[in-house]
């Protein structure tokens, strides 16, 4: 009896456990797409995210500065009222002065985040307008106009998460990324902008970037 007991304890004492651990999907922000840059001796974060318990698709945009990209991260969190998830997150823009010490900060934090490897990395010089614009409205629309374009124009393919942490790694921090042009109005579509020593050293026009990527497909 005394066995019966402390089994039916034990259960409970699981069962309460598991229930504080666990958290409806509406209980958190569903982050879409991240943005980093640097100004001076100051880091500004923009995380793009979704809350379905509204019922809604809208996004909304949350922006935090710090000294380094975790703490301008821990000052977005201040202002959200639920706990963001990261595992949808489906693009990382970077801007000026994310380069070097910076970025590789920058992507130790995707990795700490539990960000998907295959979350694609872009530059612009306006993440805010490319976070807010009016024509596309989430992380995903991003990707997928990367993706599209991609593949018409032959260049901007190799820009996951773990493939520019691989070029840092064995290839001196030598890389490419998407340069987005964005306004409030609309965001395109541009040529490569080249990182040589995880620096943005030049942007490279459409037929530039065609043979940059010739050059240096895998």
């Amino acid at each position: 009896m005394k066995k019966a007991i402390s089994l039916v304890l034990l259960l409970a004492l699981i069962l309460s456990f598991t229930a504080c651990a666990y958290r409806e999907p509406n209980a958190k922000f569903t982050v879409t797409a991240m943005g980093f840059e640097k100004n001076g001796s100051s880091v500004t974060a923009y995380l793009q995210a979704m809350d379905f318990s509204k019922g809604e698709n809208k996004t909304f945009v949350s922006v935090g500065q710090g000294r380094d990209v975790s703490l301008a991260l821990k000052d977005i969190k201040t202002t959200l009222s639920k706990e963001p998830s990261f595992e949808h997150c489906e693009i990382i823009l970077l801007s000026k002065g994310i380069e070097k010490q910076q970025l590789e900060e920058t992507l130790s934090l995707c990795n700490t985040l539990g960000m998907s490897q295959k979350t694609k990395i872009a530059y612009t010089a306006n993440i805010g307008a490319a976070l807010e614009n009016k024509t596309i409205g989430s992380g995903g629309e991003i990707a997928a106009l990367i993706n599209e374009n991609s593949r018409d124009f032959g260049f901007g393919k190799n820009t996951a998460l773990f493939e520019i942490k691989t070029a840092i790694l064995v290839n001196n921090g030598n890389f490419a990324l998407v340069n987005l042009g964005a306004s409030n109005n609309e965001i395109k579509f541009g040529g490569l902008m080249e990182y040589q020593n995880c620096k943005a050293v030049r942007l490279l026009s459409f037929d530039e970037s065609r043979q940059y990527s010739k050059e240096h497909a895998k």
